[in-house]
């Protein structure tokens, strides 16, 4: 059997006075999940007594296996100041390429480590495997960047929108829109019409190896990880080395193979 959570129902004791984070006394909550399987349709119940006791100041809940940890939040809120601040200084300095147009890049790449940690997190809580994994998987993160970038693209050619600030907007040709609206700058070989839309490409293409991944390596041991990393590393460095247009594709594939 394969059993998947269908129902959550708490039932609370007629004491309880609002919810259980802010009771004013001890409450005994009992959790009732009616776990159904997804192949035959048979159920059972499992009980779950969480207990709060405010006298005491603690707080007892179960911990989701794969839920997320506050350090996830610290590393997201970092990258966001990695750019942030790389950015606006770059701005206003006259070296565009200096040590904040680094710490910029720096938050960049921390976001697709991030990205692919927190990706690979959401494929465990959907428990399935096998093509319905990367259907859904696929599809679920193709609405989630798609609307919005094509929007983006659309809106520079409507309001003729620069490349960069304080830039002159110039056509950019049907091929380089294209290219822009399929997120494929990078294999095309054509610029973004947008800088932040930069990185969108390599987030897509690893949509579709993610779910790959995950299904191929969840269960290795992490020393076979490491060496794989190990060898992704030396490969896409040595193919920058020769000017590898294949490279170029997969040039940010260890920061997703990390994560």
């Amino acid at each position: 059997h394969v059993f998947q959570p269908d129902l959550i129902l708490l039932k609370k004791r007629p004491s309880c006075r609002g919810i259980l984070k802010v009771s004013t006394e001890p409450v005994d909550v009992k959790i009732i999940y009616i776990v159904r399987c997804i192949q035959c349709d048979s159920s059972f119940e499992m009980n779950t007594k969480l207990t709060n006791n405010p006298a005491r100041g603690e707080e007892q809940f179960p911990r989701d296996r794969f839920h997320e940890s506050r350090n996830l939040d610290i590393l997201r809120a970092a990258a966001v100041l990695f750019v942030y601040i790389g950015h606006l200084i770059s701005f206003f300095s006259a070296n565009k390429s200096g040590f904040f147009a680094l710490l910029a890049r720096a938050g960049v790449l921390i976001f697709f480590v991030h990205t692919s940690l927190v990706l690979m997190l959401s494929m465990e809580r959907m428990h399935v495997g096998g093509l319905t994994l990367f259907r859904n998987f696929t599809i679920r993160r193709a609405f989630r960047i798609y609307p919005l970038s094509i929007c983006s693209v659309l809106c520079v050619i409507a309001f003729r929108i620069p490349f960069m600030p304080l830039e002159t907007y110039q056509w950019p040709g049907w091929a380089r829109v294209l290219s822009n609206l399929l997120l494929i700058q990078n294999v095309t070989g054509v610029k973004s019409v947008l800088g932040p839309l930069w990185s969108l490409p390599w987030e897509v293409q690893m949509y579709l190896v993610l779910p790959l991944l995950f299904l191929a390596w969840r269960h290795r041991p992490w020393k076979t990880l490491i060496a794989v990393w190990s060898g992704t590393c030396a490969v896409v460095c040595i193919g920058a080395l020769l000017g590898s247009r294949v490279t170029h594709v997969l040039i940010y594939f260890p920061c997703f193979l990390g994560g």
